[in-house]
């Protein structure tokens, strides 16, 4: 199957053009050849497909089990059995489409807490967007960690760091001036290693929570923000990163341990409706030299 795909920027990312995925998601030649371009690009935006609730999450179940972060308001709007709706808007009898607001967002990624096990892969399915729809950006994390000093990378090898939950950490304004939740309460949540093996390719990335008061596991509070002060520093730096802005019946795809990403704001005047998807990943394990080739078993070549 020959895909046919444009880069999204010299960095990362791929226009994926041509298809109708209504069609072709249920073809395992099609999922195979989706999951190499994926693994060497991480993210693939494909515009212009009408999917149902159904489709998308037959599409999204294809890499993995779907993870179910519906809101849990029984008055928002739900789409689906797992899809979630993430919105500012509201109808005409003032019920929420989904959760959210039309803040812009720091980096982060998805679901790295309270899940012991993060989501892999993440689908945004765009329904209603502004007259000039906010760019979602995604960066690689591991050209991220390639770029580090082999110092630094040498100091963070065997490190682990533990994800709290907090919430609405995404929005620039909390995760800036958001209060510390005490000591105890950012003692809880799942382990996960800095470096992080790469499912696909076996190479090392950084693999960070979003809270730059969490605690790295041996460190001190005060080493652990200044470490995570520092990583995040060479994230928000580095050049390693694409954007796409999503207009109506546009979908992204991307590599969710692989990438952080960060959205920008928009008008509260204007609504924004998205449909979100997750499928469930792997327990985050951490990087050694010894299993750094990649993993053909996952990416069969095609006949």
């Amino acid at each position: 199957m020959n895909l046919k795909y444009e880069p999204l920027s010299p960095h990362l990312g791929v226009e994926l053009k041509d298809v109708v995925l209504s069609e072709l998601y249920p073809s395992d030649e099609f999922y195979w050849r989706l999951r190499q371009i994926l693994a060497d690009h991480l993210v693939v935006l494909i515009r212009h497909q009408e999917l149902s609730a159904e489709q998308l999450e037959g599409l999204a179940g294809r890499f993995g089990p779907l993870m179910n972060s519906r809101t849990p308001s029984v008055e928002a709007h739900h789409v689906g059995g797992s899809i979630k709706v993430i919105s500012n808007g509201t109808d005409s009898n003032g019920r929420r489409f989904g959760n959210g607001n039309a803040s812009a967002q720091v980096w982060h990624t998805d679901s790295s807490a309270p899940w012991e096990v993060p989501s892999g892969h993440v689908f945004l399915y765009c329904k209603k967007a502004p007259r000039n729809p906010p760019r979602t950006f995604f960066m690689d994390m591991r050209k991220v960690y390639a770029s580090l000093p082999s110092e630094l990378k040498s100091k963070i090898s065997k490190l682990r760091v533990i994800h709290h939950h907090y919430p609405r950490e995404h929005e620039v304004t909390i995760s800036e001036a958001g209060p510390s939740y005490p000591i105890e309460i950012r003692k809880i949540g799942p382990v996960h290693p800095l470096v992080r093996r790469h499912l696909s390719t076996q190479v090392p990335m950084l693999y960070l929570p979003t809270r730059r008061d969490s605690l790295v596991v041996g460190l001190t509070e005060g080493e652990s923000r200044a470490l995570l002060t520092e990583l995040w520093r060479y994230v928000e730096e580095a050049p390693y990163r694409c954007a796409a802005a999503l207009e109506p019946n546009d979908l992204v795809l991307w590599d969710n341990g692989a990438c952080v990403h960060s959205r920008e704001g928009w008008s509260e005047d204007e609504v924004r409706v998205l449909w979100h998807q997750s499928a469930a990943g792997e327990i985050p394990v951490p990087y050694s030299p010894e299993t750094g080739t990649r993993n053909e078993s996952l990416l069969p070549p095609l006949s």
